[in-house]
This record gives C-alpha cells, structure tokens and sequence, in this order.
C-alpha cells in the first residue's frame, strides 16, 4: 500500500497511507448515488406538488438543487472531511501535513472539482 511520509518537528516521521484508487471512486459512486437517490425523491415530490405549470415550479427546482451543489463541501467540513460514501468506506480528506483541512481548502477542492466537471 502506497504512504505518504511526513517530518515532524521532533524529526519524527509519520506514515499516513494513501486510500487506493478504488476506495475512493466506490466512495464517490456511492455519494452519487445517494444524489441520484434524493433528486428521483425530490422530482416526485414536485412532480406532485399543486400547479400546473412549470413556470410555477421553477423555485422548487432552484431550492432541490441546492443541497447537491453544497454536499460535498458541507459533508467534509462537518464530518471532519467525510462524505457518507467516505464514512462507509473509512477514509477522508487530510492536509498534506496529515491535519484536517480548512474550511478553504474544501472549498478549494470544489472550485477545482467543478473545473474538472467541465
């Protein structure tokens, strides 16, 4: 298993090892399925909302997207940098230091994540 190697200090070394690869893409594959999840529940429930128009619902669809725009970022600063897919799996987000991330390095990880989207 790959590690990485960190000096301290104290001129202590530290071993932290790197998830594998296919850790960390079940991971993903498992929070995407819980958006896939929550956008067929969430398109039921405005599909059976009053109004006949989708003029009408067009706020609705605004408001359910918002909670995927803000998972990630919000999963990892409140779960100590886990997603649920990273809590099953036993893995999460460090620095390279081997600390917890910053709320701005989350969200630097979204800036770049939504770049590689594109």
């Amino acid at each position: 298993m790959l590690s990485v190697k960190l000096d301290t200090g104290f001129n202590i070394e530290i071993h932290f090892p790197i998830s594998p690869f296919h850790r960390r893409m079940f991971a993903w594959v498992l929070d995407t399925l819980l958006m896939l999840i929550y956008g067929i529940v969430t398109s039921k429930l405005i599909s059976a909302a009053p109004g006949n128009k989708a003029a009408e619902k067009e706020w609705l669809w605004v408001l359910a997207g918002i909670p995927v725009l803000i998972y990630y970022p919000l999963m990892e600063i409140l779960t100590n940098g886990q997603t649920v897919g990273k809590k099953w799996l036993g893995i999460r987000v460090i620095t390279l230091e081997g600390g917890q991330a910053t709320a701005s390095q989350y969200l630097l990880r979204l800036l770049f994540r939504s770049i590689e989207i594109v």
